[in-house]
C-alpha cells in the first residue's frame, strides 16, 4: 500500500529540482545555498546565469505548484487542512526570506513572492451581484468618516471599492457593450494560504494536473504480473487495429502515443494517467467477459455434438459425429483465437489420432476450454491490481466530470453509455456479441446475394 509524505507531495509540483532538498528539510538553507553557489546554468534563451539567481528567479513558479499540490492533497484526503496550510505557508516564508535577503545583499529590487499565482474559470452569473449593484454607488471618503470608522478601516473600504470598479464593467461586458455569456478567466494573486483553499479546486485552471500528479505518487503499472508483457501485446494489437480504420488515422497515432508513453511512465502526463489506467483495465474486463461467452459457446457447441453422437448411435442415421476414418492420415488446421494466444488444433491433438469425429471434437473443444480457464486464471489477478489502481483515482473522475464525462472510473464503456455495475457491463457484452454474430451473418447473406447477381451477369442467365 503506498504511503504518502508531505515530502513526497511537494517532490510532486513542478519546478522544485533545486529547491526540494531545502523546502522538504533535507538541508538547512546554509548547505543548500553553498551546494549550489557555484554551479550555473543555462536558460531557455541561451543566457548562462548563476544556479542561485535561476533557482530564486523560478521561486514563483515553484511556490505556485508547490501550493497547489499541497491543495490537492486535502482535497483529495491525503492530508489535514491545518497541516497542509501551515506548511504552504512554512515554505512561503522561507522562499520570500530568501528572496528578500538575496536582493538585500545584491542592492538591487525584487518581485514580491506570493502564495500562489492562479487562473480560475469564471463560470457564467459569478459576477451576477456586481450586475445587480450597478445602481449602488460607492461610500465616498466624507461619508465614512460620518459613520464614524477609523481611518484604516476607511482605506480598506476605499481599496476595496476600488477593486470591485476594475472588475465590473470593462471585465465583464463584451465588445458591445452588451453582458458576457461567460466571464471566462481570470488571473489572480493570492498571498495568504487560507485564500487557495476558500476556491473550489476544480475552478482552478490547470488544477487537473496537481491533483492527479499527487493522487499518482507510489502508484505503477502491474509490470510483475505474469500477464503484463502479454497484454502490452494485445494492447499493441488492438491500438494499431483501431488506428488502421480510423477516419483521422494521424490523430489516432498520436493518441496512440500518447497513450504508449503514459504505459512507459504514469507521470509522463499525468491528467492522462486515470483515463489510460480506466482504458486498460477495462480492456481486461472486456477481453476475459469475451472468453467466458467463447467458452459458453464451446461448452453449447459440445453438447450439440454430443447428443448428435447419441442420435446417431441410438437410431442409426447416417453418420457424421460418429463417423470413422478410413485410415487416411488425419490434418488437425482448426485454430482458436482467444485473445492473448492462438491455439492449434494440431498442437492439442499433440499427435493423438481419434478413431470418430466426435472424440476429434471433444478432444479440441476440450484444449479451447483448458487453454480459455488458465487465461481467466491468470488475467483475473491482473484486472484486480488495474482496477484497484482505477479505483485509487476515483475523486479525479468526481473532481473534475464536465458533465459529459463519467464522474466515477466506469467498469465499462461502450458507444451507448458507461456502466458501474459488472453485471450489467456483462449483459452489454453479451447483446454486443450476440448483435455482431447477426452482423457477421448478414454480411455473408448480403454477399451471397451479390455473388449470384454477378453470376448471373457474367453468364447471361
Amino acid at each position: 500500500m503506498k504511503t504518502t509524505t508531505t515530502s513526497s507531495i511537494i517532490a510532486t509540483a513542478r519546478g522544485t529540482e533545486v529547491l526540494l532538498p531545502l523546502l522538504t528539510g533535507q538541508m538547512t538553507v546554509t548547505d543548500w545555498a553553498k551546494s549550489i553557489a557555484a554551479d550555473t546554468v543555462v536558460t531557455k534563451t541561451g543566457r548562462e546565469i548563476s544556479a542561485a539567481r535561476s533557482a530564486l528567479n523560478g521561486a514563483q513558479f515553484a511556490m505556485t505548484n508547490v501550493a497547489m499540490a499541497l491543495r490537492s492533497a486535502t482535497e483529495l484526503g491525503l492530508l489535514p487542512y491545518t497541516l497542509a496550510t501551515k506548511e504552504t505557508q512554512r515554505i512561503y516564508t522561507l522562499l520570500d526570506a530568501l528572496r528578500a535577503g538575496f536582493a538585500a545583499v545584491r542592492e538591487e529590487a525584487h518581485r514580491e513572492l506570493t502564495v500562489a499565482e492562479i487562473t480560475l474559470s469564471v463560470k457564467d452569473g459569478a459576477f451576477d451581484g456586481l450586475q445587480s449593484e450597478a445602481d449602488n454607488e460607492p461610500y465616498s471618503e466624507e461619508e465614512l468618516l460620518d459613520m464614524g470608522m477609523a481611518w484604516e478601516d476607511i482605506q480598506e473600504v476605499l481599496a476595496h471599492q476600488e477593486r470591485g470598479a476594475t472588475l465590473s464593467q470593462s471585465h465583464l461586458m463584451d465588445s458591445d457593450g452588451d453582458w458576457s455569456e461567460s466571464e471566462g478567466e481570470f488571473v489572480t494573486s493570492l498571498h495568504d494560504a487560507n485564500q487557495l483553499w476558500d476556491i473550489k479546486l476544480q475552478d482552478i485552471k490547470y488544477s487537473e494536473n496537481a491533483a492527479a500528479r499527487v493522487a499518482l505518487i507510489g502508484m505503477q503499472w502491474p509490470a510483475n504480473n505474469p500477464m503484463w508483457d502479454a497484454l502490452l501485446d494485445r494492447l499493441a494489437d488492438a491500438w494499431q487495429a483501431g488506428v488502421e480504420y480510423a477516419d483521422d488515422k494521424e490523430a489516432a497515432i498520436k493518441k496512440v502515443e500518447r497513450r504508449e508513453q503514459v504505459l512507459e511512465n504514469l507521470a509522463f502526463n499525468p491528467t492522462m494517467a486515470r483515463w489510460v489506467i480506466n482504458h486498460v483495465t477495462r480492456r481486461v474486463f472486456r477481453d476475459m467477459a469475451v472468453l467466458q461467452l467463447k467458452a459458453e459457446d464451446t461448452h453449447q457447441r459440445m453438447e450439440w455434438i454430443e447428443r448428435q453422437a447419441m442420435n446417431e448411435e441410438r437410431y442409426g442415421v447416417p453418420a457424421s459425429a460418429t463417423r470413422k476414418g478410413t485410415g487416411e492420415s488425419q490434418e488437425y488446421e482448426r485454430k482458436a483465437y482467444l485473445l492473448y494466444l492462438e491455439l492449434s488444433e494440431a498442437e492439442a491433438a499433440r499427435g493423438i489420432e481419434h478413431d470418430t469425429q466426435v472424440e476429434r471434437d471433444r478432444c479440441w473443444a476440450e484444449a479451447q476450454l483448458e487453454a480459455i480457464d488458465g487465461l481467466l486464471t491468470k488475467l483475473r489477478p491482473l484486472y484486480n491490481e488495474l482496477r484497484l489502481m482505477d479505483l485509487q483515482m476515483a475523486k479525479l473522475w468526481e473532481l473534475f466530470t464536465d458533465g459529459e464525462r463519467p464522474a466515477h472510473p466506469p467498469v465499462y464503456w461502450n458507444m451507448d453509455r458507461t456502466f458501474d455495475d459488472e453485471a450489467e457491463a456483462l449483459a452489454a457484452i453479451r447483446v454486443e456479441m450476440a448483435m455482431a454474430r447477426a452482423k457477421y451473418r448478414a454480411a455473408e447473406g448480403d454477399a451471397l446475394t451479390r455473388a449470384a447477381a454477378m453470376v448471373e451477369a457474367m453468364l447471361g442467365l
